[in-house]
């Protein structure tokens, strides 16, 4: 019986009771086979690629069975690579996740208009989760416009008081938690968010299952 899932981590020991995605970020060739996994372009990794490059190696590994999101993938103004490029690179992953029909998870750091922008550009209709969402009360209402999930993690409710006040904006059916690459266990996020919601432990463990199944459909957590 899964007690908490893990929507987004880069640590490859499993916590115990825990359904997670790992992550890896391409070009990275070791992909593991007994893992659910999100694959996809980082940002901070695309400047020495072209875009073809980019959509070859995406394409090879979006269909995989395990492989159940397509990203991290998105935008990060506190990089030298030009916004342009971020841009075409995340048009990539949009026309690749509605191919395979997988939702998306976003890295979005000082970019949300750029996010925004490309969104709407597209009309984008697929589902996507924000990961490690640290946004504020504006930005979360111009993403509810879109299918849009978001994922907590407990550095960024330590470290983000004006996150906590939004937190309760976010309406109960579009959140989700994760470890990222943090110290803290699931479990200790969960406690944490749990606090900060006012929902007790197990109403916000059978939430975020429920959550979860409206993403990634049945079958994959009890």
């Amino acid at each position: 019986m899964t007690d908490f899932i893990d929507i987004h981590t880069h640590k490859t020991e499993k916590e115990d009771n825990t359904f997670s995605i790992l992550n890896i970020s391409l070009p990275d060739n070791e992909i593991p086979e007994k893992r659910y996994l999100s694959i996809g372009w980082h940002p901070w990794f695309i400047e020495p690629f072209d875009l073809q490059q980019i959509r070859n190696k995406l394409e090879g590994v979006a269909s995989n069975q395990n492989v159940l999101a397509i990203g991290e993938c998105g935008f990060d103004r506190s990089i030298k690579t030009p916004v342009e490029k971020q841009s075409d690179v995340f048009r990539t992953h949009l026309i690749v996740a509605k191919m395979v029909k997988k939702p998306l998870i976003i890295h979005c750091v000082r970019a949300y208009s750029d996010l925004l922008e490309v969104l709407k550009k597209e009309k984008y209709s697929g589902k996507f989760i924000l990961h490690n969402f640290n946004g504020n009360q504006k930005q979360i209402d111009s993403l509810l416009k879109f299918n849009a999930f978001f994922s907590i993690s407990k550095q960024q409710m330590i470290r983000n008081l004006n996150l906590n006040k939004s937190l309760n904006h976010i309406p109960s059916e579009r959140i989700f938690l994760e470890t990222d690459d943090s110290i803290f266990t699931i479990q200790e996020t969960y406690s944490l968010a749990s606090e900060l919601l006012n929902i007790p432990i197990i109403d916000l463990e059978l939430l975020i299952k429920f959550n979860f199944t409206s993403v990634f459909g049945n079958g994959l957590v009890e």
